[in-house]
This record gives C-alpha cells, structure tokens and sequence, in this order.
C-alpha cells in the first residue's frame, strides 16, 4: 500500500522508524505544535463557510450560525463578486448569488453585516482578485457603526499566486496581481492590527496534488511574498506575525500530521535563518484547516428519490439524477423516450458538452459563464 502521496506503507512500524525525537510543541522549529498546550489552552475558531442568494439572506443565516454556538464568520461570496461583476452584467448571467452571496456596493456589506457585533466576531472571507474593494467595504462598514480600527478582526484570503496554479480565478497578470496582493499586505499591517491581510491557500490539493506537492506548492507562494515585502523594505518581523496559511486536510490522518510536521518545521527554520525573523511569532505556521472535497464520495448518503403517482414511472427520461443534490447534470444511464415533462433529451447530451467546458474554462482566463456564452451550439 501507498499514501496518497506515494510513499509505501510498511506492515508494522516501530521504535526505529522514528528517528530524532522532535521538541516539545511550542518549542522552536514548532513540529509538534506552535503553542506548548495547543488547544487544551485556547479551543480553535469554529466557522461554517456560508453565503448565497441576497445579502439579507446570508445575514439571516450568519445570524442562525452564531446563534447555535458557532464563533466566527467565513464568507462565501459568488464568482461576480470574486470576478469584480456587477450583478447586473451580462456576463453575470446564471451565477448571481450561487456558491456565495452577491455583494456590488457597500450598501450590501452593511446590509450583509446588520446587527452582527463586528467587534466581537471576526470574518474571514475567501476573496482573491478584488479583496482590497471588499476588505475596505468591511472596513467601512464596522467604522459606520462604530468599531474602531483595533477592533476590526478576520482574515482576507487575497492568494492571487494560487489562483495562477490552480483555481484560475484571476483578473490581472500575475505581476500587477502580486502588487495588489502585497500592497494590501503593507496596508493592512500598518492600520489594522487584528486583520490577517492574506491566507495562503492549498487549493493545489484539490487541482490534483499529493500532500507533499501542497505544501510544496503553498510554502514556495508563501516565499514569494515574503521576498516581495522584504524587497519594498519591510522588516519580516513586521508582517511574518501576521501571514496566515490555508490547508486541506484528507482522510489518511498519519500522512497528514507527517504533513503539518514538516510544513511547521520547514517554514519556521525559513523565517529564521533566511529570512532574518527575530522573533518566535514571526517563526511560527498559522494555519487553518479544511476538509478536502475530493476526499469525499460522490454521492451522499440518505433517502433516495421515489417517483410520485402523478408521474410514469417507466418514463426513465422523467427521473431526477442519480446524482447528488447540488448536481445539475442528469445521469450518464440510458433513458427511455423523451416524453413533454422532461427537461433532458436522451438523444442530445447536452450536460456532457457543458462539463467539457467547464473543465476547459478552469484551466483558461474565462469563467465558467463566460465560457458558456461564447461556446454556445
């Protein structure tokens, strides 16, 4: 057998596969943890990634979340947003409001943000391409209300280099991409000291990478802009403390803990003795983390479709997808007739020729919606 990443797995492991003892956690270079208790002192940040439809209809859900214990906010906002569309775009068309919530002026970030205490609960949002417009439209909308800057706490996302090598979605080349990226960097650590100006992401995992190739891929962006700031003058103890890291977490939990090991180890002997970081904050891997999607089945478990008496039930093209819910391609089996209550024909695959564009839009500079417009039969 083999890890995902490879490496064989031996029957049986023993004393002798250890090797050198690590330090204690908490101590330098932190393999075993950046805190000498970890979460037996301090229980982690707890965030459902939440967002559609209207900002009132998020709000309503952030304010359900928050009720039932839940200690922080992450937004989820649609690819418009992420893109720098107005809703109202041609190009928008078919993705308002889906995968996240719609924001186009700061009247929804206030109307998003209503009678949520922003200086007691932080908002990490996954936002990449316009996260300087939508972390200033935050801003203002905590200061309307009263928040002063000390208080305003969360994270932006704003890896624009892991969107270059694997999620695509990116508005600039990647050299004005990184100075926008590192000019909200600079800003931030000078103004507001409670927000973590970037999260750098392992969405490689996702696009296909092993565990070592993740972290291989997610260190060396986060050198890039650690260079980057070091060359416009910042001293790294400067805004080291304040570098955020964003992991995928699967179900091959050794290979993984063996993975959180060396990213730890590795980035903290980098701060040190490369990069001249004099202090133990500046050292240590922040990291959040999440459940891989490719990891999971591509079915969920649950009752399954029964057909009603209104309809036939030997109309095979009449049937829902064998598919999970939030799938809007029919199944790949074979159907009977086309009958009038069915919105797919048997003899005109369309979904197939829609899945090949998308996939072919993901490695391209067009979205998923523009890809479809411009790609139409």
């Amino acid at each position: 057998m083999k890890t995902r990443s490879g490496i064989e797995i031996k029957p049986v492991y023993g004393p002798g596969d250890v090797g050198e003892t690590p330090p204690a956690p908490g101590e330098f270079p932190y393999t075993r943890g950046i805190h000498r208790s970890m979460y037996l002192g301090k229980l982690w940040t707890m965030r459902q990634y939440a967002g559609f439809g209207t900002p009132r209809e998020t709000n309503r859900r952030f304010r359900y979340l928050l009720e039932q214990g839940q200690t922080g906010l992450s937004l989820a906002l649609d690819l418009p947003t992420q893109l720098g569309l107005d809703a109202d775009d041609p190009e928008a068309e078919g993705e308002v409001g889906k995968v996240g919530v719609s924001i186009g002026s700061l009247a929804d970030m206030e109307e998003l943000f209503d009678g949520i205490p922003l200086e007691r609960v932080s908002t990490s949002m996954t936002i990449n391409a316009t996260a300087p417009i939508l972390l200033a439209m935050y801003e203002l909308a905590a200061r309307k209300r009263g928040v002063p800057d000390e208080r305003i706490s969360g994270t932006v996302q704003n890896d624009l280099l892991k969107e270059f090598g694997a999620r695509g979605a990116w508005l600039f080349p990647i050299e004005q991409s990184m100075r926008l990226a590192c000019d909200l960097i600079e800003d931030t650590v000078q103004r507001l000291p409670r927000m973590n100006p970037i999260s750098i992401a392992s969405h490689y995992r996702d696009a296909g990478a092993t565990p070592a190739e993740e972290m291989a891929y997610t260190l060396s962006a986060a050198r890039a802009y650690v260079e980057e700031l070091l060359r416009r003058g910042l001293p790294a103890d400067r805004f080291a403390p304040r570098l955020s890291f964003f992991f995928y977490t699967y179900t091959n939990f050794f290979e993984e803990v063996a993975k959180y090991r060396a990213g730890r180890r590795i980035w903290a002997q980098l701060l040190r003795d490369r990069y001249g970081a004099k202090e133990p904050e500046s050292w240590r891997l922040r990291a959040a983390c999440v459940c891989g999607g490719r990891s999971r089945s591509t079915t969920s478990p649950g009752p399954r479709w029964r057909p009603s008496p209104s309809r036939a039930p030997e109309c095979r093209a009449c049937s829902p997808p064998r598919t999970t819910r939030r799938s809007r391609f029919p199944p790949s089996s074979p159907r009977g007739p086309r009958c009038a209550s069915s919105r797919w024909s048997p003899t005109r695959p369309r979904w197939r020729r829609l899945r090949t564009r998308w996939e072919a839009a993901s490695s391209s500079r067009l979205s998923p919606t523009k890809w479809r417009r411009r790609s139409a039969p």
